[in-house]
């Protein structure tokens, strides 16, 4: 599923897997966007206050680059090992 907010705010893609979604955003560059991972936070809050989320909501951002790696809480995969990553 997409999300976008009234105010533009958006995310590429939310993966549903019961109470604990998975919000992503998808990038096409090989450096890697850390602003990216600020982008998914009004779609974490919006998930957390209408108890969509029970426990958590997993932040990932897949870009071109080849370095697979977490920072400001958010997991930074490589399009090529997205198939290596769980996601339900």
């Amino acid at each position: 599923m997409h999300y976008r907010e009234g105010a533009g705010r958006e995310v590429d893609l939310v993966v549903e897997r019961g109470l604990d979604p998975i919000v992503v955003e998808i990038k096409s560059s090989v450096t890697p966007p850390l602003d990216a991972a600020r982008a998914l936070q009004p779609a974490v809050e919006t998930l957390e206050k209408a108890s969509i989320a029970s426990r958590s909501v997993t932040k990932r951002v897949v870009y071109a680059g080849s370095e697979r790696f977490t920072a400001q809480g958010t997991e930074f995969v490589p399009w090529n090992q997205v198939a290596d990553v769980a996601w339900e």
